[in-house]
């Protein structure tokens, strides 16, 4: 009777986790400033503002389909930030679940689910500014899905998903797209460092590699062919055009020391605490889980959280790689691929039993989310007063 009943303990976390923190979301965001604006150009001017706005984010033809979302939800009234801002947690948490089952399930799962829909320290989450990249963060996850799967086994569905979703995210908004290089090097690692030694050998590891690696390569490929068929259709980027000014500075040894050092003075210097907590989540849930042989891989893990902020260096603009909102966004979204990896490896997680640490974990998590609301809900307050 106890073991039938502990199998619904999971399910009924991992529903409450959602509704806990969808009802957060509702209560501490809201329409800020920016928001109001393309709100309003929205119930002016209709689906037609897509269209005057289009020639300015010809390279992200994407970007304003979370804002008609919050349009569309909330009929036009402010309230629809709030609601699609859920309604992208929720995703997140879905697809980021789908994406790691082939190997992180149970409570696991529901520890990376939940690292995948807060993406902790990211202050983007809280805000309708940056739906935008929160919808990229789902395509992210759906790629990173598909790429799990490819590099088990060739499939050409999965190669060809891995493509589109990659091209959506693209699409949509770029700030993850250092990471979407980094996903065949995670994998690498967790095929070679598996307890159970069903990695292969090397030719194994090769193939695997390759086979990841290439997909993301021909997504890339894919975009750069749409970008010299705007180039020549239209004769601009855009605003990408505006942040490619910043370029040239980059392509000395150091200017891009300068830049990549400002990168880590934004995620780890100005947020000071960022690395400290990264390095508490990922001990408490990987320490009790590694044996003894795999000490060394942990350790590798700390190596790779501490230099997380090189995925940020994608925003090139001088100012943006001093924003906070900027750059933990990536650093978050890689922050999630160092959990995926320390679960995977550490193989222990057990269905029928309730392990502790990782519902400590998910606590730790889900609590920090909750104290950090209220400062956003201060922030929203602030500005309806005004």
């Amino acid at each position: 009777m106890l073991q039938k009943s502990s199998r619904y303990v999971l399910p009924f976390l991992e529903l409450g986790t959602l509704m806990a923190l969808f009802l957060i979301i509702l209560w501490a965001s809201g329409a800020l400033l920016e928001e109001w604006g393309v709100l309003n150009a929205f119930n002016t001017q209709g689906i037609g503002y897509y269209e005057s706005f289009f020639p300015l984010i010809v390279l992200r033809p994407l970007h304003l389909v979370p804002y008609m979302l919050q349009w569309f939800l909330g009929h036009g009234h402010p309230f629809g930030v709030s609601l699609a801002l859920g309604a992208l947690l929720v995703l997140r948490y879905t697809v980021a679940r789908w994406a790691v089952s082939p190997l992180v399930t149970g409570y696991g799962r529901w520890v990376l689910s939940t690292v995948a829909a807060v993406l902790l320290p990211w202050a983007g989450v809280w805000l309708g500014r940056f739906s935008s990249a929160q919808m990229s963060a789902v395509f992210f996850l759906f790629v990173f899905g598909f790429s799990v799967r490819l590099f088990s086994r060739w499939s050409a569905i999965y190669f060809v998903a891995v493509i589109f979703f990659m091209n959506a995210l693209l699409m949509t908004y770029q700030g993850l797209a250092i990471c979407l290089l980094a996903i065949p090097v995670s994998l690498l690692l967790v095929d070679f460092f598996q307890e159970k030694g069903e990695g292969g050998c090397g030719k194994k590891y090769l193939v695997s590699f390759l086979r990841s690696f290439v997909s993301i390569l021909c997504g890339f490929l894919l975009y750069a062919l749409y970008y010299l068929f705007i180039m020549r259709i239209i004769g601009n980027s855009g605003y990408e055009a505006e942040l490619s000014i910043d370029v040239s500075r980059l392509l000395t040894f150091s200017g891009f020391m300068s830049h990549t050092m400002a990168a880590f003075h934004t995620a780890y210097g100005i947020q000071f605490f960022v690395l400290l907590f990264f390095l508490a989540i990922v001990f408490l849930v990987g320490y009790q889980n590694m044996s003894l042989k795999n000490r060394y891989f942990l350790l590798s893990i700390f190596m790779i959280l501490v230099m997380l902020p090189i995925l940020s260096i994608i925003y090139v603009s001088g100012l943006h790689i001093r924003d906070p909102e900027r750059v933990l966004y990536p650093v978050s979204m890689g922050f999630f691929m160092v959990m995926f990896m320390v679960l995977s490896v550490s193989g222990k997680i057990m269905d029928s039993d309730i392990p502790s640490g990782n519902i400590f974990v998910s606590l730790i998590i889900i609590s920090s989310v909750f104290i950090y609301s209220f400062e956003f809900r201060e922030y929203k307050n602030i500005q309806y007063d005004f």
